[in-house]
């Protein structure tokens, strides 16, 4: 049971003391969350097929503003964007590029698990090399 208070003591030491997030409730265990060798597997390839993904979407996308593919995929993923964005993302040396983080939100299920967001912003990328660490 100390070993298991040290480690919690430790954990709850790291967190932020200031800035985002800071002052935050967060739930702990001394132990690191198991998972199976098999999901384990799924996740190291979790980044090339989310990148197959990815590259299939822009693909979508560039056909549906050609129209070889329906228009409303376009006009979904223009909306609420300034013209002048949708322009320079049009341009071909940036039409093909892909973020360079992609960051799945991952809910698990009793089956296995789905993939709820994605999130390409690195934002929240500070946050899981902390806690990472932790």
């Amino acid at each position: 049971m100390l070993v298991q208070d040290e480690k919690l003591s430790s954990i709850r030491n790291a967190f932020p003391k200031k800035g985002l997030f800071a002052e935050k409730d967060w739930l702990t265990s001394p132990d690191p969350f198991p998972i199976e060798k098999k999901f384990l597997a799924e996740l190291e390839q979790l980044g090339h097929r989310l990148l197959i993904f990815q590259r299939a979407c822009n693909q979508l996308y560039q056909l549906s503003v050609k129209g070889k593919q329906p228009a409303w995929v376009a006009h979904y993923l223009d909306a609420g964007k300034p013209p002048e964005l949708v322009e320079f993302s049009r341009q071909k040396q940036f039409r093909d590029l892909v973020p360079a983080i992609a960051r799945p939100d991952l809910i698990l299920t009793e089956s296995g698990y789905i993939i709820a967001e994605i999130d390409s912003v690195p934002g929240g990328i500070g946050l899981t090399g902390w806690l990472n660490q932790t």
